[in-house]
């Protein structure tokens, strides 16, 4: 049987490795291209909104106006200006919410060896494509760190009507970053209350002033999000989703992120379809170990009652609203408390049989690999973003700055809002862009034109020379 190791020991691994999952965050977050959906933000809602209109949905404004996010990101705007890393810096903070919120849960889990400590935290927080969202300037990685963050608060059973207010305003905060959330926060708040109900020595006074600051947060949040979520409903625009199923969509979807990185997408199916099955064998475990209420017992209740309430509500959702079934970054929340569910199963038996360490050492290596397979620090997994942008307008002002002229650049591309992103920021003087998003004239008198490189360039070569290749696209030259 190993020697325990000090808690120092168990907080100073764990801080090493969140502070390394922190900083390829913040090396994506500086040095990746602003992507199509950041640009989109940025130029409809921080530069194009005022902060009123951002909260009441004014002027058209669609999903892709994440409230939380845009007014943060208006903040940082005009604190610390446009780059990227500026923009993106609610989101960085916000993971490192995460990995607080991570650590305090692990922490309140007294019996666990230094092993089953630092597996739990490669496990969670060594997620790649999770971990992209804490370095774009979007609400996901804002209210993936809230949510966790209000789990943690109510996971830690402090009976108090304030420490329950600070985890409803958190839960609060996740929706108001990303109305998808919205269906887990009130499985959340379903879950909490039925452990008290059956394990709680609450008076009926304590229980009622409980649901009473629930019911407040909700009522609250409802003022804010009430209209514009109505609005986005009636539009079907609020999720980014499929209409197939609650396994195939949502499930599958994490299934071929996590199986990816080693090469083995193909048989996700069989990685959704134990989905239920780890659901089945949380519900087992508490109905064998009723009679137990320690914090590992706790873990479980909890994990297990969130995902089972949230896979039924957003079935129901679907069925009665016809609102889409999440899928990759929309059903993120799902994984992290499927990987909370499956640790504490773990880590609850494998200790009782002595063979924790050879367990958690297999799995450690195995997260390990597929993280080293799909952490790639200079891009992002699944996010399209226009990695040629910056160099296809560096290329012309150096010819701006040689001939002191002025450059025009036409560009047939899909995703020209980051392109304007770089162009407003000012950085790129002497160049006006024009934008031919669904076709291009051959004949036109610009000085370069940029095309996305699938598209074909026959009609261009008439008028138009190859100038530069790049990765995605290429550069031509008028004649």
């Amino acid at each position: 049987m190993n020697r325990p190791l000090s808690n120092w020991s168990k907080d100073l691994a764990y801080s090493i490795l969140a502070i390394s999952i922190l900083a390829l965050a913040i090396y994506k977050a500086y040095f990746c291209a602003f992507t199509h959906d950041e640009s989109r933000s940025y130029l409809d809602y921080v530069i194009g909104r005022n902060s009123w209109e951002i909260m009441t949905f004014a002027r058209g404004a669609t999903a892709n106006n994440h409230p939380l996010n845009s007014l943060l990101m208006k903040l940082c705007y005009t604190l610390f200006g446009s780059a990227e890393l500026s923009l993106r810096l609610p989101n960085l903070l916000a993971g490192g919410l995460f990995a607080y919120a991570l650590w305090r849960l692990l922490k309140a889990l007294p019996q666990l060896s230094f092993s089953l400590f630092l597996f739990a935290g490669i496990w969670v927080l060594g997620q790649a494509y999770f971990n992209d969202f804490f370095a774009l300037a979007r609400g996901y990685g804002l209210s993936y760190g809230f949510f966790l963050l209000a789990f943690t608060q109510l996971f830690l059973i402090k009976p108090k009507a304030k420490s329950l207010a600070w985890a409803v305003f958190f839960a609060c905060l996740s929706v108001y970053a990303n109305f998808s959330q919205l269906i887990p926060l009130l499985a959340l708040f379903g879950s909490y209350s039925l452990y008290h109900l059956l394990f709680s020595q609450l008076n009926k006074k304590e229980l009622g002033q409980q649901l009473a600051v629930m019911g407040l947060g909700l009522l609250g949040l409802i003022v804010f999000i009430g209209q514009p979520l109505k609005g986005l409903i009636k539009r079907k625009e609020l999720y980014f989703g499929g209409e197939k199923g609650l396994i195939q969509d949502t499930i599958g979807s994490l299934a071929k992120q996590q199986l990816s990185g080693i090469g083995l997408e193909e048989y996700s199916y069989l990685l959704s379809y134990s989905y239920p099955l780890l659901l089945l064998a949380g519900l087992i475990f508490l109905a064998l170990k009723r009679k137990e209420n320690t914090p590992i017992y706790r873990l479980i209740f909890m994990s297990t009652l969130l995902l089972s309430l949230m896979s039924i509500g957003h079935i129901l959702a679907h069925e009665l609203f016809e609102v889409r079934f999440l899928i990759d970054r929309t059903a993120l929340i799902y994984l992290p408390f499927i990987q909370l569910l499956s640790f504490a199963l773990f880590a609850a038996l494998s200790q009782k049989w002595r063979i924790h360490i050879y367990l958690a050492s297999g799995l450690f290596m195995l997260q390990l690999y597929n993280f080293s397979q799909s952490w790639q620090a200079h891009v992002f997994q699944e996010w399209t973003y226009d990695q040629d942008n910056k160099k296809v307008l560096a290329e012309v002002y150096r010819l701006v700055q040689k001939d002191q002229r002025h450059y025009s650049i036409a560009t047939y591309w899909l995703h020209h809002p980051s392109f304007q992103y770089y162009m407003q920021r000012g950085i790129y003087p002497g160049i006006s862009l024009i934008a031919y998003p669904t076709q291009f004239e051959a004949n036109a008198q610009f000085d370069f034109y940029y095309m996305y490189a699938p598209y074909g360039y026959g009609a261009l070569e008439e008028n138009y020379q190859p100038y530069l290749d790049f990765t995605e696209g290429h550069l031509f030259r008028h004649r």
